[in-house]
C-alpha cells in the first residue's frame, strides 16, 4: 500500500512539473520583469504586433518624455469622444523563436500612445490604440469616422489637428502570420507626419482590425481663385470669432438665469449661428468656423432638452459634447484673449437676454389631424409604437431629425418621435434644434 501511494505521489509530481514547463515555454519575461503570453491575441494588448527589428526601442523615453509632444488627450466631436491618452508600454513576445513587439493598452476609458512611435508635430507615425468593447470602450464608435472627419490631439495644452485620410477594416483572426504582419505595417514608422488609430472590429467577434490614418489639417488652405489671408484680415476674423463665441458661451452659461422660457434662447442661438456664415469669405478660419457652428448646434439641442427638464443619457451626451467643443474653441481663442473674453461676457450679462416673446416659453407642436398621431421609438415610420398624441393636443418639441421629417418629444419618462408633416409648430421648422447623430443615432446617417 505504501509503495502504491509513493508511486502515485511521484506520478503527480511529474505531471505537475511537466505542466509547469509547458506553461513556462509559453511565457517570456519583459525588461520590466512582467511575464506575458506568447499568444498574440492576449486580451489587454493592442490588436497588432510588429517584428522587434522594425521598431526602434527608445529605452530613454521615460527620461525624455517631458520634452516631447506626447499626446495626452484625444477629442473627436463626430463620435462624441473626449478621452485621456496614456502611454501604451511596449513589451516583447516570442512566436516561433522570433521576437515581436506588442503594446499594453490602458484597461480603462483611455487610449494608449505607442511609446516608441512619433511625437505629435514631427515627421513619423504617431500610433494610438484603444479597446472598443472592453475596459471603458474608448474606441467603441471609431468605425463611424469617414474621410474628412477631424481628429484633435493635445499635448501639454497644445492642440494638434488631423483630418482622416484613410479608413481600413482588415481581416486578422485566424489569418496567416504573414497577413497579420502586413496589417501591422500601418503602425510602423513613416516618412511623413501622420497619426494612426487602431482598434478591433466588430464588437461581437473582434475578427478584424480597424485602422484609421489621419494627416495634419492644413488650416487656411487657399484655392487658386482666392486671395491669401493676410495678418490684418486674420486679426479682424479672430475678433469676429471671439465676439460670436462669447455670445454663444453667454447663452450657455448665463442666459438661463434671465428667462424661464428656452424658445427665445434657441432663436438667439439660431440667429447667431447664421451670422457665422457672413464672415471669412476666404475660408481663412474654416475649421474654427465649423467647430463654432457645431458648438451652437449642441447648445441649441441642450436648450431643447432643458425645455422639459430631461436629464437622461442623451442630455448627458450633449453636455459632454459641449465640453469638448469649449475645449477646442478655447484653444483657438488663446489665453491672450481671455481678458477680452470675460469683459465681453460681462457686457452681455448686464444687457440680459433678448425677448422674442409671443406668449409661449417653449417650442410646441399641435396635432392638426382628426386622428391620433403615432409616437415612435425611432425616427422612422416602421419603428416600435410607443403611444399617441390625440387630435388637437400639443406637446413640447425638443428637436428635429437630421432629415427634418421627425420631431423628438418627451413621452412619459423617456423620448419619442412624431412625424413633422402632421403637426402645427409655433416656431419655424428651420429654427428647431437638430438632434445630432452622435447623441441619438438615426437611420440613414
Amino acid at each position: 500500500m505504501k509503495k502504491k501511494r509513493a508511486l502515485f505521489i511521484l506520478g503527480t509530481i511529474l505531471i505537475l512539473y511537466a505542466a509547469y514547463n509547458i506553461i513556462r515555454m509559453n511565457l517570456v519575461e519583459t525588461d520590466g520583469g512582467a511575464w506575458v503570453s506568447s499568444l498574440i491575441n492576449q486580451e489587454g494588448f493592442a490588436p497588432l504586433i510588429v517584428p522587434e527589428e522594425e521598431i526602434s526601442i527608445d529605452t530613454s523615453l521615460d527620461n525624455s518624455i517631458a520634452n516631447q509632444n506626447i499626446p495626452d488627450q484625444i477629442i473627436i466631436p463626430k463620435i462624441n469622444l473626449n478621452a485621456p491618452v496614456e502611454i501604451a508600454q511596449a513589451v516583447t513576445t516570442i512566436l516561433d523563436d522570433k521576437e515581436y513587439i506588442q503594446y499594453l493598452i490602458p484597461e480603462e476609458f483611455a487610449a494608449g500612445f505607442h511609446e516608441n512611435s512619433a511625437p505629435l508635430g514631427e515627421i513619423g507615425n504617431t500610433v494610438i490604440s484603444g479597446h472598443h468593447n472592453a475596459y471603458g470602450e474608448v474606441f467603441a464608435d471609431l468605425d463611424k469616422l469617414e474621410i474628412g472627419d477631424v481628429i484633435y490631439l493635445y499635448s501639454k495644452g497644445n492642440l494638434y489637428q488631423y483630418t482622416v485620410a484613410t479608413t481600413m477594416i482588415l481581416p486578422e483572426k485566424d489569418e496567416p502570420l504573414e497577413v497579420r504582419l502586413e496589417n501591422a505595417r500601418w503602425i510602423l514608422p513613416s516618412n511623413d507626419e501622420r497619426i494612426t488609430l487602431v482598434t478591433c472590429w466588430p464588437a461581437n467577434s473582434n475578427t478584424h482590425r480597424l485602422i484609421i490614418v489621419a494627416l495634419p489639417l492644413q488650416s487656411g488652405q487657399i484655392t487658386s481663385t482666392q486671395e491669401p489671408c493676410n495678418e490684418i484680415e486674420l486679426e479682424q476674423l479672430m475678433d469676429q470669432f471671439l465676439n460670436t463665441y462669447s455670445k454663444a458661451r453667454y447663452y450657455s452659461q448665463y442666459a438661463y438665469e434671465y428667462s424661464s422660457g428656452k424658445k427665445d434662447l434657441i432663436i438667439d442661438l439660431f440667429t447667431l449661428k447664421n451670422s457665422v456664415s457672413e464672415f471669412d469669405e476666404n475660408h481663412c478660419l474654416e475649421t474654427q468656423k465649423s467647430t463654432l457652428e457645431e458648438y451652437m448646434d449642441a447648445l441649441m439641442l441642450q436648450a431643447g432638452f432643458k425645455q422639459v427638464g430631461y436629464q437622461g443619457e442623451e442630455y448627458l451626451k450633449v453636455e459632454d459634447l459641449i465640453e469638448s467643443y469649449e475645449t477646442l474653441l478655447g484653444s483657438y481663442v488663446g489665453t491672450e484673449n481671455e481678458s477680452d473674453f470675460h469683459e465681453f461676457l460681462m457686457d452681455l450679462q448686464r444687457a440680459g437676454s433678448t425677448d422674442h416673446s409671443d406668449g409661449s416659453e417653449n417650442i410646441t407642436a399641435r396635432n392638426k389631424e382628426e386622428q391620433s398621431l403615432n409616437i415612435r421609438e425611432k425616427a422612422t415610420s416602421n419603428s416600435r409604437f410607443l403611444g399617441s398624441l390625440p387630435p388637437g393636443s400639443s406637446t413640447v418639441v425638443i428637436g428635429k431629425s437630421l432629415d427634418e421629417n421627425w420631431l423628438l418629444i418627451p413621452h412619459k419618462d423617456a423620448l419619442g418621435w412624431i412625424n413633422a408633416e402632421f403637426v402645427e409648430l409655433n416656431t419655424p421648422l428651420s429654427m428647431i434644434p437638430v438632434v445630432l447623430n452622435q447623441i441619438i443615432p438615426q437611420a440613414g446617417s
